[in-house]
C-alpha cells in the first residue's frame, strides 16, 4: 500500500522542546509540548544537514513553530520544517538559570501522557521560562511553577483547612503538610516537626494558587518561603513519580556549592 493514501496534510502547532535525541546518522527526534496537541514526538528527517528546514529551532527549552505530519501507523509525527519563535536566550547565560529552566521541562516531561493538551499548562511553561529569561529568583519560580502544575494536572493541594479534621486554620497558627493527604494537617491533629509550614509560608502558597499568572511575578518570597516550601513541594513530587528526577538532584548539588 502507497503510504502516501493515509498521510494527512501538514498542520501547525506552537511547541516548547522538552526533549532531543540523535536518531540514526542525519536525523533526530524530537519531544515537545504543545498547547494543542499536548507531548508530541516528531522525527526530523535530515535535520542534522538541512539547516533550512530546521534552523536552529530543535533545541532544547527552544519554543518554535512545528509543521508536523501525522502518521496512521507511527505515534512520532514527521516534522517538515520548524520555525523558532523564542530561545530565551538570557537563561542559558547561567549555569545555575540553566539548571532550573531543564527541570521545569523535566517536570512536564515527566508528569504529562502523550497526545494530552493542557493549555493552562503550555501558558504555564512558556511564562516561567520568560520571568527565568528576566532574571526573576530561580526559586521562587520554581515554587510558582511547581504549584500551578499539580493544581493543572489534578493534584491541586489542600492549603485552606486542615485534611484530617477538616478545621480551617486560624490566624497566626503553624501547620504540616501532609504528603498523603496532600495538603495542610493543623497542629492539634499532628505533632511532627518534619515537614512544618510556618503561616507565611502557607499564605504565599495560597497566593500562588489562586491568583492569575500574571500576578505572580510580583510576588516576592521570603528564604524562608522558598525553604518550607521546596521541601513539601519536592517529596510530594517525589511521592507522585515514586522517583527522583534528576534535574532536582542537579540543582541541590549546585545550590549546595554556592552555599559552601
Amino acid at each position: 500500500m502507497h503510504h502516501g493514501l493515509h498521510e494527512m496534510p501538514p498542520r501547525d502547532t506552537v511547541g516548547i522542546v522538552l526533549h532531543k535525541k540523535d536518531y540514526r546518522e542525519s536525523d533526530c527526534i524530537v519531544t515537545f509540548y504543545s498547547p494543542d496537541i499536548g507531548k508530541t514526538a516528531g522525527v526530523a528527517f535530515g535535520a542534522k544537514r538541512s539547516r533550512k528546514r530546521f534552523p536552529n529551532c530543535l533545541d532544547l527549552l527552544c519554543k518554535s513553530r512545528f509543521s508536523y505530519v501525522a502518521r496512521a501507523d507511527s505515534e512520532l509525527v514527521r516534522l517538515e520544517r520548524c520555525d523558532l519563535i523564542d530561545s530565551y536566550p538570557a537563561l542559558r547565560d547561567q549555569e545555575k538559570t540553566l539548571a532550573y529552566a531543564a527541570y521545569l521541562l523535566d517536570i512536564v516531561f515527566q508528569f504529562t501522557a502523550m497526545g494530552d493538551p493542557n493549555p493552562g499548562l503550555f501558558q504555564l511553561l512558556d511564562s516561567a521560562l520568560q520571568w527565568l529569561n528576566s532574571n526573576k529568583p530561580e526559586n521562587q519560580v520554581a515554587r510558582i511553577f511547581e504549584v500551578r502544575t499539580l493544581s493543572l494536572l489534578g493534584y491541586r493541594l489542600e492549603l485552606e483547612k486542615c485534611t484530617i479534621c477538616g478545621k480551617a486554620l486560624s490566624g497566626t497558627q503553624f501547620a504540616q503538610f501532609n504528603v498523603a493527604n496532600g495538603g495542610i494537617v493543623c497542629s492539634t491533629c499532628s505533632q511532627e516537626e518534619k515537614r512544618r509550614l510556618s503561616r507565611g509560608t502557607i499564605r504565599a502558597l495560597q497566593f500562588i494558587q489562586t491568583h492569575p499568572l500574571e500576578a505572580l511575578p510580583r510576588l516576592n518570597l521570603t528564604p524562608l518561603n522558598v525553604r518550607e516550601s521546596g521541601k513539601v513541594l519536592r517529596d510530594f513530587f517525589i511521592g507522585l513519580l515514586h522517583k527522583q528526577l534528576r534535574t532536582m538532584n542537579y540543582i541541590d548539588r549546585l545550590e549546595e556549592e554556592e552555599n559552601r
